[in-house]
């Protein structure tokens, strides 16, 4: 047995309760049929996807962020530390240097999560220490990839040999690196401590 609802016209089972209509906050409103609301829901969808092209320029500019602070902490690096240790032959070619640090922050932005989370059960055994291996070894991989673009970066005679002044120089770049791309970083966004 049916029972009309009061109002609609809509028939429902016999105990069956009308619930609330529920609608989704974060999804646009559906496409009303009248014009004036058509011009509305055009404006909301543009809003959305100006939301997305925001996040985009915000990825886009972090990478330039990153490759300029890399660029800063390698020069340092390199007027720092002896030609035995870490030795960048860019003369007046600052694109070299620019290039060097998107290497640099490509190496460190996607490679570098991935062996840190492989690495994982060893940092926890050497309670952290591991970190200073991986950050030289992204140091070698960024002189590796620099050798075969004929950039001029060189961590001690890596590439092609490695001796001991590789490995000290890949650990000690690595933490001077570390140092300065730290302050720099604290001092262009200082709203990020608090």
């Amino acid at each position: 047995m049916e029972s009309a609802h009061k109002g609609t016209g809509e028939r429902r089972q016999p105990g069956a309760r009308a619930g609330p209509k529920t609608v989704a906050i974060d999804s646009p409103p559906p496409a009303p049929t009248t014009l004036p609301h058509l011009r509305s829901s055009a404006r909301q969808a543009s809003r959305y996807d100006t939301g997305r092209l925001a996040t985009e320029r915000e990825l886009v500019t972090d990478l330039i962020v990153k490759v300029l602070i890399n660029a800063a902490a390698l020069w340092v690096a390199v007027q720092v530390l002896p030609d035995d240790l870490l030795a960048f032959n860019f003369g007046g070619d600052w694109w070299k240097l620019l290039a060097v640090a998107l290497i640099f922050a490509l190496v460190n932005s996607y490679l570098r999560p991935i062996v840190k989370t492989l690495a994982f059960p060893i940092s926890l055994m050497t309670l952290g220490l591991v970190a200073f291996v991986i950050n030289a070894a992204m140091l070698l991989l960024t002189a590796f990839l620099s050798g075969q673009l004929d950039l001029g970066f060189r961590v001690g005679d890596f590439p092609p040999d490695v001796t001991i002044d590789t490995l000290v120089g890949a650990v000690v770049g690595a933490l001077v690196i570390s140092l300065v791309s730290t302050v720099v970083s604290v001092a262009l966004a200082p709203r990020r401590l608090l």
